[in-house]
C-alpha cells in the first residue's frame, strides 16, 4: 500500500510538474513537421507524410558515419533535441523530491526501496506519455497533410530527410522499430536516473549527452543505445542497420540492471546528510 500511495503521489505531483515540457514537446514536433514539409515542397514533391513517415521521422537520426572520410559528420540537431528534451523533463523531479518531500516520508517510514521503485515507475511513465504526445502530434500532421493514417514509408521520408535510402514499408519492422525508441528512452531516462541519485542530475544529464553524440559517431557498437533510436541505422529504414528486436532486449536489459543497481544503492544513500 505504501508503494501504491507513492507511485499514485508522484504521478500526480510529478507530472504536474513537467507538464510544460510536453507543450514544448508540441512546439518541437510542429517546427519538425513544417520544416520537412517544406523541404518536400523545395524538392517538387507533395508536402504529404504518412502516420508512419512522421513516427520515424522524429527519431531518424543520421545513417552510418565513416569517420575520417572526406564528408563532414553531420550531427542531427532535430534527433538531439527530441530526445534531449524527454531526458532533461524527467531529470530533476526525483532529485529534488530526494532532498524535499520524499525524504521526509523515507524518514518517517523507512520506505527507501518503495521511494526507489516508484520514481522508476514515474521516469516510464513520464516518457510513454512523451511518446504518446507525440505519436499524437504525428497523427495530426498526417491527418493535415492528407497523408495515410498507417505506418507505410515511401520515398518521401528520404527526400525530407534528404536521405539517399530506399526506405521499406515493413509494418512489422516499423513497430518492432517504435517499440524500440520507447524502451530505450527509457532505458536512458534511467540510467540518469541512477547517476542523479548517486552523484548529481547534471553529471546524469551530461553523461546522457555523451551516449546520444557518441552513438552519432560510432555505429557498430549496438549498446550505445543511441544507435538503437535512429531510424535511418534500423532494419526498419531500408534492410541494413541494427535489429529492432536486439534493441528492445538491450534496453529492456538495461532497464532491469538500473531498477537493480538503484535498488542495492538506495539502502547506503545517507538521507539526512544529503538533505542538508
Amino acid at each position: 500500500m505504501r508503494a501504491l500511495r507513492m507511485v499514485a503521489l508522484d504521478l500526480r505531483e510529478g507530472l504536474r510538474s513537467i507538464a510544460g515540457w510536453y507543450v514544448a514537446l508540441i512546439g518541437v514536433c510542429t517546427l519538425s513537421f513544417c520544416s520537412a514539409l517544406l523541404t518536400l515542397l523545395a524538392y517538387g514533391r507533395p508536402a504529404v507524410f504518412s502516420l508512419g513517415e512522421a513516427l520515424v521521422f522524429l527519431s531518424a537520426g543520421v545513417p552510418e558515419q565513416l569517420l575520417g572520410q572526406s564528408e563532414p559528420v553531420r550531427i542531427p540537431v532535430e534527433w538531439l533535441i527530441i530526445f534531449m528534451l524527454s531526458l532533461y523533463m524527467v531529470l530533476w523531479y526525483p532529485y529534488r523530491d530526494f532532498h524535499g518531500f520524499g525524504s521526509q516520508i523515507m524518514v518517517a517510514s523507512g520506505g527507501r526501496l518503495a521511494w526507489w521503485f516508484s520514481k522508476c515507475f514515474w521516469v516510464c511513465a513520464s516518457i510513454l506519455l512523451y511518446w504518446m504526445v507525440a505519436g499524437v502530434c504525428a497523427f495530426i500532421c498526417a491527418f493535415i497533410t492528407g497523408g495515410a493514417l498507417d505506418l507505410r514509408v515511401t520515398d518521401s521520408l528520404g527526400y525530407a530527410l534528404t536521405w539517399n535510402g530506399s526506405p521499406l514499408s515493413d509494418y512489422h519492422l516499423i513497430c518492432l522499430y517504435l517499440c524500440s525508441v520507447v524502451v530505450n528512452t527509457v532505458a536512458l531516462a534511467l540510467i540518469q536516473l541512477v547517476i542523479s541519485l548517486i552523484w548529481h542530475p547534471l553529471i546524469a544529464y551530461v553523461a546522457s549527452l555523451s551516449i546520444l553524440v557518441l552513438s552519432v559517431l560510432i555505429f557498430d557498437i549496438p549498446y550505445l543505445l543511441g544507435n538503437q533510436i535512429m531510424f535511418l541505422r534500423n532494419l526498419a529504414s531500408d534492410g541494413f542497420g541494427h535489429d529492432p528486436i536486439m534493441g528492445i532486449v538491450i534496453g529492456c536489459s538495461v532497464i532491469a540492471m538500473c531498477v537493480v543497481v538503484g535498488a542495492i544503492r538506495m539502502p547506503f544513500i545517507d538521507i539526512v546528510d544529503r538533505g542538508n
